[in-house]
């Protein structure tokens, strides 16, 4: 479950509402996740990976059997 609603973006001193598309705190979050899963043994008999980002509403990015097979 990731964060995805405006509110990750409230301590950003930089992020101006209405003006900017994103913020650091999404581009920290959105690396976190990239290395987490690089880092990670993704596979059928292995760590399965979903992803559902929530706001005012939950929306499933994919679920644990898209990705079945491992980057090699």
């Amino acid at each position: 479950m990731v964060d995805g609603s405006g509110s990750i973006c409230d301590n950003d001193p930089k992020f101006q509402y209405g003006t900017d598309v994103t913020c650091d705190n999404w581009n920290f979050i959105l690396k976190f996740m990239e290395d987490f899963v690089n880092d990670t043994d993704v596979g059928l008999s292995a760590t399965r990976i979903g992803l559902a980002t929530f706001a005012t509403t939950a929306t499933l990015g994919w679920d644990l059997k898209t990705y079945e097979y491992f980057r090699q």
